[in-house]
C-alpha cells in the first residue's frame, strides 16, 4: 500500500479560494469522482482555514495505483498545483471499533451543506439502507475485554490538540 499527502497553501481571502468556497466543490465534484476511483482504498480532505492550508490524503491499494493520473479539477480550481506532495509507504494500517460503517459524506464539506447533500448522513447513496451499527467498544471485544488495555497511550496524550 502507498500513502500520498498532497497539500496547497490558499492565494488568501481576496481570491474566493478559501475553505469555505472549496467545500461546494468536494460536495458536488470531488467526493463522487473519488468514490468510483479505481485503487484508491481511502481519501480525505483536510484544512487549516486559520492558516490558509486545503489538502488531501490518499491510501492506495498498490504503487500503480498511487502512480496513475488524477483529476486536475482541484488545481484548476486553486490556480495552481500543490504546493507539495509527499508519498510514503505503508507500514501498516488498523480500522479501530466505529459505529459509522462508511466514511462517504461526512466532513465539514457536508456539515455546512445542513447534511449530506448527495450521499445519506451514513454515507452511501441517498436513500440506501444504513448498514448496521457496530458494537459498542467495551467488554464485547475479542477475548471479552477492552482493546485499550492498561499501559496504552492514549491519543490526546500524544498529540494534545
Amino acid at each position: 500500500m502507498k500513502a500520498v499527502v498532497a497539500w496547497w497553501d490558499l492565494p488568501g481571502p481576496d481570491s474566493g479560494r478559501t475553505v469555505a468556497a472549496l467545500r461546494g466543490f468536494l460536495r458536488n465534484e470531488a467526493v463522487p469522482r473519488f468514490a468510483e476511483f479505481p485503487g484508491l482504498r481511502l481519501k480525505f480532505w483536510i484544512s487549516d482555514a486559520e492558516r490558509g492550508r486545503w489538502g488531501a490524503v490518499f491510501l492506495w491499494e498498490s504503487e500503480a495505483a498511487a502512480r496513475q493520473p488524477l483529476p486536475t479539477r482541484a488545481a484548476e480550481i486553486l490556480g495552481s498545483p500543490p504546493t507539495s506532495v509527499h508519498r510514503f509507504d505503508v507500514e501498516a494500517a488498523v480500522e479501530g471499533v466505529h459505529t459509522t460503517p462508511d466514511l462517504t459524506g461526512l466532513g465539514l464539506a457536508f456539515a455546512a451543506a445542513g447534511g449530506a447533500a448527495q450521499y445519506g448522513a451514513t454515507g452511501g447513496a441517498a436513500g440506501a439502507p444504513a448498514p448496521a451499527a457496530a458494537p459498542p467498544p467495551g467488554g464485547d471485544g475479542p477475548g471479552g475485554g477492552r482493546a485499550a488495555d492498561a499501559g496504552t497511550t492514549h491519543i490526546p496524550e500524544l498529540f494534545p490538540f
